[in-house]
């Protein structure tokens, strides 16, 4: 599946700009107190981490392809930025604020998401060797 994802990067791409939208449209949602919005329960944890590891990794498959390892940084930086500007975002947001915890822990994501998409490539990168080998490139 990686393999196909990363031959259709343009449609990666856009599985990336509909996270984004999601993303964004979970952070405009407006809460009374005492709601969603405090960072501290269990589902608000999980989805920052889900959210950005999500992000960052379907952004991997779009920009590195499973070749361009320079660009592990720009995902990263990218990633991180959007994480940014969903915590300002959310400060104009009626019932909701800015958080640095909420920023650590889309950072957790977005760094799982790359380690994970890095060992992916470490993995099958003795098998394209072989193949290559076998094909006589």
């Amino acid at each position: 599946m990686i393999f196909w994802l990363e031959r259709n990067y343009k449609f990666s791409f856009s599985i990336t700009f509909a996270i984004m939208i999601a993303i964004f449209s979970v952070s405009s949602i407006q809460f009374d107190s005492g709601g969603f919005s405090d960072g501290s329960s269990f589902k608000a944890i999980l989805y920052h981490l889900t959210a950005f590891f999500a992000l960052s990794f379907f952004l991997s498959v779009s920009l590195i392809r499973g070749n361009r390892k320079t660009m592990f940084l720009p995902v990263f930086f990218t990633a991180f930025l959007y994480a940014v500007f969903d915590e300002i975002h959310q400060y104009f947001v009626p019932g909701r604020n800015m958080s640095f915890g909420d920023l650590i822990l889309n950072t957790i994501g977005i760094i799982s998401a790359l380690i994970v998409y890095s060992f992916i490539i470490f993995l099958r990168a003795p098998a394209k060797t072989y193949k290559q080998s076998l094909s006589g490139n």
